[in-house]
C-alpha cells in the first residue's frame, strides 16, 4: 500500500467502501479522512515521513491518545490501530461541532474543557510512563502549560463573550 493509498487500503480493512472516504481538514503533517459503514465511522489520519533531526509527529499522537484514553476515555478518540509501515492510525471517530467565529460557548462547553484538562494534567506519573516524545506543545510541567496558555491567551481576546462566560473562558 504507498503512502497514497492508504486510506482505501484502511476503509477497505474496515469494511466500508471507497465512496465513503471523506477527506477532512488537517494539519500541515498529516491528512485526515473519515470512512463508514451503516452508524460506524472511523477516521484514517496518515502522516509524512520523519524527517531526520525533527519529531515523529505520530508517535508523539500516539503515545498522547494512549495516555488520553486512559485519563480521560469519552474526551479522545479511540486508537483502534497503528500502521507503521504506512504511517497512518485507524480512529474511532467523536462526533463534534466546530463553534462559529462569535458563537459563545456553552457554560456546559467550557466545564467539559475544564474537566479534561485537570484530567490530563492529574498525574505527571502516569503521563511520563505514556508519553516518550514531545508533542509540539506539550509539556510536563504545570508552570509550561501556565506559561503556553498565557502566550495563547494574549493572541486571543474574549471581549465577544458574555460576562458570564469571560472569567470560566
Amino acid at each position: 500500500v504507498s503512502q497514497s493509498r492508504y486510506p482505501r487500503h484502511w476503509a477497505q480493512e474496515l469494511g466500508t467502501s471507497e465512496e465513503s472516504l471523506i477527506q477532512l481538514r488537517g494539519g500541515i503533517n498529516n491528512r485526515v479522512y473519515r470512512c463508514s459503514e451503516g452508524n460506524a465511522q472511523w477516521v484514517i489520519k496518515g502522516y509524512l515521513a520523519v524527517e531526520k533531526g525533527h519529531r515523529d509527529c505520530m508517535q508523539a499522537e500516539v503515545e498522547f491518545l494512549a495516555y488520553a484514553n486512559e485519563v480521560s476515555p469519552k474526551y479522545v478518540p479511540h486508537l483502534i490501530h497503528v500502521d507503521y509501515e504506512h504511517r497512518c492510525v485507524v480512529l474511532g471517530h467523536i462526533e463534534g461541532k466546530t463553534f462559529l467565529e462569535g458563537e459563545v460557548p456553552s457554560p456546559e462547553d467550557i466545564e467539559a474543557a475544564v474537566d479534561f484538562f485537570r484530567m490530563l494534567n492529574a498525574t505527571c506519573k502516569a503521563a511520563r510512563q505514556h508519553i516518550k516524545f514531545d508533542a509540539a506543545e506539550g509539556f510536563l510541567r504545570l508552570t509550561d502549560h501556565i506559561e503556553n496558555i498565557r502566550k495563547r491567551l494574549s493572541r486571543m481576546g474574549t471581549d465577544h463573550l458574555p460576562q458570564e462566560a469571560k472569567k470560566p473562558a
